[in-house]
């Protein structure tokens, strides 16, 4: 059985990327990356992500969202143009949203109520999300517990919380997005793994960011899965092999990907 991976969530619009994207996109391939998917993390990124859409139909997707720290006090507007992207083109999920507790001097409840907002367009889209969180863990489950109403789906991006994050997110009916994370020796993704199925989760790079042992000091790029999908591996005592081929269904599913 060949492996196949999808990277979930990687930033090939990133300005590190602008000068060798061909390259980075012939490493992916050859190291069996049969898709990636792109999130946009600022509002003058999606030009740039729609513009790649284009150039490389099969082997990039994209999505669409308002990154939680870039909310602004006219909030209203950001979503406007939210949604006018939404009705021109074809995206595959809305992200990358949540909450960033991380950054002090950020309106939280600005946040907090464009996160909402964003998940109802999802709902109402029957689109996917990918889901930021950083350090609001409580304030995120509750919301999407609020939310949830049996037509909300998506990935937790970056998943590197408790144990129980894990369990209680699952149970919501989310993936956890399993990156770089999980390869680091302080990493505490190991342990919530353990009580969450493979077929709980999906593989994600979040390149250029959070490359994996044994290459942290490196730009990250999508070619670089295999290595975060052998350690999540070696936590379930699988073959690569599988434990690709489960995470390749669970792509599938989540993002509604039929072509490939």
């Amino acid at each position: 059985m060949k492996i196949k991976f999808i990277d979930t969530h990687a930033h090939l619009q990133e300005e590190t990327f602008v000068n060798d994207i061909d390259e980075v996109i012939k490493r992916a391939i050859n190291s069996n990356v049969i898709r990636t998917i792109i999130p946009n993390l600022y509002e003058r990124d999606i030009n740039r992500i729609v513009y790649l859409k284009q150039k490389y139909p099969e082997f990039l997707d994209i999505m669409i969202g308002i990154y939680p720290i870039t909310v602004t006090s006219d909030y209203t507007r950001q979503v406007h143009v939210l949604e006018q992207y939404l009705s021109k083109h074809e995206f595959i999920g809305i992200g990358e949203i949540g909450l960033d507790y991380h950054l002090k001097d950020i309106d939280l409840d600005a946040q907090r109520k464009l996160f909402v907002q964003e998940l109802n367009i999802a709902k109402e889209l029957k689109l996917p999300v990918s889901i930021h969180s950083q350090d609001a863990a409580d304030d995120m489950y509750k919301i999407l517990k609020e939310q949830q109403n049996g037509n909300l789906t998506g990935v937790i991006h970056g998943f590197y919380d408790s144990v129980d994050d894990a369990k209680k997110l699952v149970d919501l009916g989310f993936y956890l997005g399993i990156g770089g994370f999980v390869t680091f020796n302080t990493s505490k993704v190991r342990k919530a793994l353990k009580v969450v199925n493979p077929e709980n989760i999906v593989l994600e790079t979040d390149s250029p960011y959070l490359t994996p042992t044994p290459f942290r000091k490196q730009r990250n790029e999508p070619s670089l899965i295999r290595y975060i999908a052998q350690k999540v591996a070696d936590v379930y005592q699988i073959d690569i092999e599988k434990l690709a081929d489960i995470c390749l269904k669970n792509s599938r599913e989540v993002f509604n990907i039929t072509n490939v």
